[in-house]
């Protein structure tokens, strides 16, 4: 029986049980010899892609569990965003053992080596966030140069869900779709047409064939700075595959820090800057991601909707005086 069919969904509190009562069995298949008792905490639980702190023999581990069918794809995205990464030597946190087999758990997990810091959004020193929002910057480069043979994610058989850029660019297109349809309605019908002209309907955008590695979901969060020169990167996003601007893209969107996306440029471009056509792919790029930003941030009635509302028209207008 395959894992699409043994797998099932399990509510925060029945994750936290089967893993405290696995937790020796899933030591034990990761290699590590028990000598002292375990000690689980939840890092942060939701129903699905829950995290746990594992303390064992003076060690501590993290243990992320994909307990919802609907976000199977992220455990082969984590792993091989993992395997890529860590064969160009960027700073990750490094897988010990994962399973997908259903029979520790009844969901696949992946067991890593616990990444010690902070995260950098919670460093207190402004000086040291924006140290590291610049390297960080400087390793988002290094992960774009990695080449891929597909877009999108990963599946179980190691192949990619899109064949060209044109499946990445619809993905986020039917996210805005959906979350409006839940009542995310950020902009009017003809509003978000003209986003979708200067995005989807891009020759900019779809004329891009050169899919690289990429994180996905570089924010903040997850950035673990170990001090203001050593940082591990963790928790790659849905998408792995594609335009390395969308990435870029999505580091200068207005939900996070200024220090944050300032930090991120400074360490990308340092070498070398954007070219005219990847100036071009970035702005559409950001306008896109800062469009879920806006449509998400109404329908979760967060505070800053407005501002993103605001700030995603003028990313808009910033693309129309351009051309």
């Amino acid at each position: 029986m395959g894992i699409f069919e043994q797998q099932v969904a399990l509510n925060s509190k029945e994750i936290y049980k089967a893993v405290s009562e696995k937790a020796k069995n899933i030591l034990e298949e990761s290699g590590i010899s028990l000598v002292e008792d375990i000690v689980v905490k939840e890092v942060k639980g939701e129903d699905s892609n829950s995290v746990f702190r594992i303390d064992c023999n003076n060690h501590v581990y993290a243990l992320k569990v994909f307990s919802n069918s609907t976000e199977i794809d992220q455990f082969y995205t984590n792993k091989k965003f993992n395997q890529l990464a860590s064969e160009s030597n960027i700073p990750i946190a490094q897988i010990i053992h994962s399973s997908d087999d259903c029979g520790i758990l009844p969901v696949p997990w992946i067991f890593w080596a616990w990444a010690s810091g902070k995260p950098s959004c919670e460093l207190e020193s402004k000086s040291d966030r924006s140290s590291v929002a610049v390297q960080t910057g400087g390793q988002l480069k290094k992960i774009h140069r990695i080449k891929v043979s597909g877009f999108g994610y990963p599946n179980a058989k190691n192949e990619w869900s899109g064949e060209d850029i044109k499946w990445t660019i619809d993905f986020f297109v039917s996210r805005i779709r959906r979350i409006i349809k839940k009542g995310g309605i950020a902009f009017s019908e003809d509003e978000l047409q003209k986003i979708v002209s200067e995005t989807s309907e891009s020759k900019g955008l779809l004329l891009f064939t050169k899919p690289r590695l990429l994180h996905g979901d570089i924010t903040g969060g997850n950035v673990i700075a170990h001090d203001p020169k050593n940082i591990t990167l963790i928790d790659p996003g849905e998408i792995i595959a594609g335009d390395p601007m969308s990435d870029l893209g999505y580091s200068q969107t207005t939900q996070l820090s200024p220090i944050f996306r300032e930090g991120i440029w400074k360490g990308y471009t340092k070498e070398i800057p954007l070219s005219v056509e990847e100036h071009d792919r970035f702005i559409r790029w950001r306008l896109l991601r800062q469009c879920v930003i806006a449509c998400r941030a109404v329908f979760m009635k967060n505070k800053n909707a407005e501002n993103y509302i605001a700030d995603t028209h003028s990313f808009l207008g910033e693309i129309k005086k351009e051309k």
